[in-house]
């Protein structure tokens, strides 16, 4: 992706850099700043710009919206805020920082078996 396909903004957060892409969505780090210095990391989700024009992918960005919005959970990303740019649906969620679990899975892994374990009890 060019940097000229990267939003500047989505609603009032600056989009600082793409993290990731998937299967229909597109993952931002977005910043939100306000008053005396405040300053806010945020994931910003948005369908990928190929897909933008399917309305059974837009039907379903705006279910996951719905509800990962009502999703309350330590292990689960919390949902700020919502809403379109210039026809770009976006999803703002929390950012938490790290890598992917994907990532320490290898062979051989670099976590002990214990840990891996206990991460996945723990999505469950």
């Amino acid at each position: 992706m060019s940097a000229d396909e990267r939003p500047a903004a989505l609603g009032s957060y600056e989009v600082l850099c793409r993290l990731s892409a998937g299967g229909m969505g597109e993952i931002f780090l977005g910043r939100r700043s306000g008053a005396h210095g405040f300053e806010r990391l945020v994931a910003l989700k948005t369908i990928r710009t190929d897909l933008r024009g399917d309305q059974s992918i837009h039907a379903m960005f705006l279910d996951e919206a719905r509800l990962a919005a009502r999703i309350t959970h330590p292990a689960v990303a919390q949902v700020f805020d919502f809403g379109e740019e210039r026809g770009r649906l976006w999803l703002a969620m929390e950012y938490v920082a790290g890598v992917p679990l994907s990532s320490l899975l290898v062979d051989p892994p670099l976590v002990p078996p214990a840990v891996t374990a206990r991460i996945l009890a723990e999505a469950c």
